[in-house]
């Protein structure tokens, strides 16, 4: 392995005070794999990021402290899945979901250039979440969103699950930071089942 990924909670712990984190550099540092990303970014109810009960003070206290030890850590980006923060409430459509996540994304995406990170937004299939289910979907709002930090992670687990055409992933390849890859049946590593993701690389080729 080059470099590891590890949750934001256990990595850089944003919710703990300096002198703890400061312990938790010194693991890092001694660490013979780098941890290069983080996932895992916002849990809970106090980090909801869309609908009624978003907490969008909540996040950005968060996330500036988070992007900050990011920066002293040498992690280089974040991952924004976090499927239960970003769930489609009842009754609300998603361009109006869109209206609010595109504003947010644009204030994460200044705190994590003030600290040289990115910060990526993951596809997640439908059984895990009801929004930005698709690559196109992502690639759509990371465009909207038009910020240098803010950028596309392309899951091709989640793709093949939602039947993704590699097209779509040739389309926004140029917003794309990280992928990440595993196979449809079993979510095994490739090669157990034999799923052949050669026309997405092809697509990420041209």
């Amino acid at each position: 392995a080059e470099f590891l990924l590890v949750s934001v909670n256990k990595c850089l712990i944003p919710n703990a005070p300096e002198a703890e984190f400061e312990k938790q550099l010194q693991l890092l540092e001694e660490s013979p794999i780098p941890v290069l990303s983080c996932n895992g970014f916002l849990q809970g109810e106090t980090l909801r990021s869309i609908g009624p009960n978003a907490r969008v003070d909540n996040i950005l206290r968060f996330a500036a402290i988070a992007c900050q030890r990011a920066k002293r850590a040498g992690v280089e980006r974040i991952v924004f899945g976090s499927s239960g923060s970003r769930k489609l409430p009842e009754g609300w459509t998603k361009e109006q979901v869109d209206e609010a996540f595109i504003p947010l994304l644009k204030k994460l995406g200044d705190l994590a250039g003030d600290a040289g990170i990115v910060i990526t937004v993951e596809n997640l299939r439908k059984q895990e979440c009801n929004y930005l289910t698709r690559l196109a979907e992502v690639g759509e709002i990371v465009t909207k969103t038009d910020h240098p930090h803010i950028r596309m992670l392309a899951d091709l687990y989640h793709g093949s699950v939602m039947e993704d055409p590699p097209e779509v992933l040739e389309k926004y390849a140029h917003l794309v930071d990280i992928v990440e890859i595993a196979e449809a049946k079993g979510r095994t590593i490739p090669g157990v089942g034999g799923q052949d993701f050669g026309p997405y690389f092809e697509a990420l080729r041209r």
